[in-house]
């Protein structure tokens, strides 16, 4: 399964600090199954089964929940930060 990937260390010369902590404040805004799809799909780079499989969910519920947190932190952030945040929809 894609979790070996968690252990990969990145490093980032100049972090902004700032984003960093709006994008902490902004999941924890979110419910567990939003954030957990969102952080699975998005930074742990899970595909929608992958994600289904390991929350123990269908991926109707994935596609879904994914979607809604999404929104969220558009609205939470902006867009373009919660694009930046994804780098790229999946």
């Amino acid at each position: 399964m894609a979790l070996s990937r968690l252990h990969r260390p990145e490093r980032v010369d100049d972090p902004d600090v700032a984003a960093v902590v709006d994008v902490r404040t902004a999941l924890a805004g979110l419910s567990f199954g939003k954030r957990a799809c969102v952080v699975l799909r998005y930074a742990l780079d899970l595909s929608e089964k992958e994600t289904a499989l390991a929350l123990g969910v269908s991926v109707g519920t994935v596609k879904s929940q994914t979607s809604k947190g999404m929104a969220e932190l558009r609205r939470l952030l902006g867009t373009r930060a919660a694009g930046e945040l994804v780098g790229r929809e999946h």
